[in-house]
Order: structure tokens, then sequence, then C-alpha cells
């Protein structure tokens, strides 16, 4: 197992831990978020102009590591302005599914970096 192999298993169970929460307390989702961090899933890019169409649980394995990223970013990030957006995915189990999603298409890596938009 690779270091990075040990990162995503700790994010997917960051996240069930949440999951099981039915109040989400400012802070609660930091450990997560450095986790995030850690594995490059949150990446700057103009995600409020992502024209993507919201996510259907039957899409997520055939998103490709990119289109994770972002969908994983637009999320965070749009918490920050929609409260309890990041919450309510968490608790439905979708975040959760989202994040495996990227861990199979990284083959268990970090995520590389978003290519420069043209």
């Amino acid at each position: 197992m690779n270091d990075y192999e040990t990162t995503w298993q700790q994010l997917i169970d960051a996240i069930a831990a949440l999951e099981s929460k039915t109040v989400h307390e400012a802070g609660d989702h930091l450990p997560m978020k450095r986790i995030i961090g850690r594995l490059n899933l949150v990446q700057p890019f103009k995600w409020m102009d992502w024209p993507a169409p919201p996510l259907s649980e039957v899409a997520l394995d055939q998103l490709d590591i990119n289109d994770c990223v972002r969908h994983i970013t637009r999320l965070v990030r749009g918490d920050r302005f929609m409260e309890g957006l990041l919450a309510s995915w968490i608790q439905s189990g979708h975040f959760r599914k989202l994040c495996e999603a990227a861990r199979r298409a990284s083959a268990g890596k970090r995520a590389p970096s978003l290519p420069k938009a043209a």
C-alpha cells in the first residue's frame, strides 16, 4: 500500500464518521478538509462558471480524475456560499461515493493538477 492509499482510506473513514452525525457543528469538517488538501482534491479553477450538470450516482463511475476534482472542489467551495451543502452530500453518502470514484480514477494516488484552461 502506498502512502497515498493510506491517506485515501483516512479520507473515506473521516467521511463515514461524519455520515452518522445528524448535526454538523462548526469545525467538524476540518480534519476531512485537511485530508482532501493532502490528496489535492480541491484545486483552483472557475468552479462557479463550470457548466457540468449536477452529479448522479450512476455517472460517478464514468468520471475521470479531473472531473472528480472539479465536482469535489465545487462542493467544498460552494459550501462557503450555501451553508449545509457539503453536510447534505456527506449525510446522503454521495460525497463518500464521489471521493471513492476519485480514488479509483487516480489509482489510489494524489490527484494531479487540473489542466490549465485554454
